[in-house]
């Protein structure tokens, strides 16, 4: 049986994109990186995640980014997509995002969004104890401090997976 490939994108709307902390040139460094991630196609399913007290999820929707000189947005990247809210920073305890995976054959699923020390990585350790084969896109992560990356205790459980062969 052929297994898929997912990318769950986490928590990218308005309210956590306009946090006053951010500096206007991390959240572009961070919109490009994702634009530039999607872009490589290289997962069968889009799946987008957002905390239920975030907003609605609309708001993804008209989040711009500067790409190649013009604003583009975000969603058409990536649709047709597939939406759940989540009510935990772990988006793996949504009964309904599990079955969708399953359902979809879908192993590997690359994370990215914010912020990176809650949700991404509350999502992934999620996803293992559930067991797929997650792997948080670096690049494609924004921390709490603006700064775009991922915990080093994602980059080392990560590493740890390699290292024993798992992934």
């Amino acid at each position: 049986m052929q297994t898929n490939t997912g990318v769950i994108i986490i928590d990218v709307c308005d309210f956590y994109l306009t946090e006053a902390w951010i500096p206007e040139e991390n959240i572009q460094k961070f919109l490009v990186n994702m634009y530039n991630f999607l872009t490589e196609k290289i997962f069968s399913s889009t799946i987008v995640v957002v905390n239920d007290n975030a907003g609605p999820i609309e708001s993804l929707e008209n989040l711009y980014g500067e790409f190649n000189g013009y604003p583009e947005k975000i969603v058409d990247l990536v649709s047709p997509f597939f939406r759940f809210y989540k009510d935990d920073w772990d988006c793996f305890l949504e009964e309904g995002l599990v079955c969708f995976l399953e359902y979809h054959n879908i192993e590997t699923v690359y994370l990215c969004g914010l912020y990176s020390e809650f949700c991404v990585h509350a999502s992934f350790h999620g996803a293992l104890q559930r067991g797929f084969i997650p792997i948080a896109v670096e690049s494609a992560c924004l921390m709490e401090s603006g700064d775009v990356g991922i915990t080093q205790d994602l980059v080392n459980s990560m590493e740890k997976r390699v290292m024993s062969g798992i992934a």
